[in-house]
């Protein structure tokens, strides 16, 4: 004869279960592509514009001076700031 777990017994194993799959949340990584230039061209001088980043993060491939994007998705950031 086999005897059932009582139903809050049940409960705490379903409850400790999901904290726990909680604690250990899946890691995305991702490419980070650094704009650096306010230029808006797509020209082979070594600096990355924000239309060269996106076609880098579309392609999964490095573009002139941006880094290679990847599968996951992204926030484009910029680090440039305004020519005096």
């Amino acid at each position: 004869m086999t005897r059932n777990a009582s139903p809050a017994v049940q409960s705490s194993a379903l409850i400790a279960a999901l904290l726990a799959l909680a604690a250990f949340p899946p890691v995305a990584h991702s490419a980070t592509i650094t704009v650096d230039t306010l230029e808006d061209v797509v020209d082979a001088d070594g600096d990355c514009a924000l239309r060269e980043a996106i076609e880098a993060a579309n392609a999964n491939a490095a573009v002139d001076g941006c880094a290679a994007g990847d599968q996951s998705p992204r926030t484009p950031t910029s680090s440039a700031s305004p020519r005096r």
